[in-house]
Parts: structure tokens; sequence; C-alpha cells
């Protein structure tokens, strides 16, 4: 996932372009869940903040 419109001319020089793989289970008050990517964390919060990686599912 990435956080930059790749057709856009220059993105190679965008410095606040990001691309990732990880993502985050997100479950709310109210029980609602869904999966946010990392590429849209605040820059001083992504690389996984500490917390562990999932189980592989199969």
């Amino acid at each position: 996932m990435t956080n930059s419109d790749l057709t856009s001319e220059g993105i190679d020089h965008n410095p606040a372009g990001v691309t990732s793989d990880l993502w985050y289970k997100v479950v709310l008050h109210d029980g609602r869940a869904g999966w946010l990517s990392e590429v849209y964390i605040a820059p001083e919060h992504r690389g996984g903040m500490g917390l562990p990686r999932c189980a592989a599912q199969g």
C-alpha cells in the first residue's frame, strides 16, 4: 500500500511518500473492527509501534 499517486509526475521526489505492507487491526469502542494501513499512521508512529506481529492464518 502507498500513500502516493504513482501516476503523478515527480512523485519519486515526494518526501512524505511511504509504502508499507503493515496493517493494524482497529477495534472501536462500539465493537466495530477494520484494518488501517500503516501509510495513514503519523510518521512518528510507523514501524509497528512495538506491537506483536499477528500469527499467519491458513
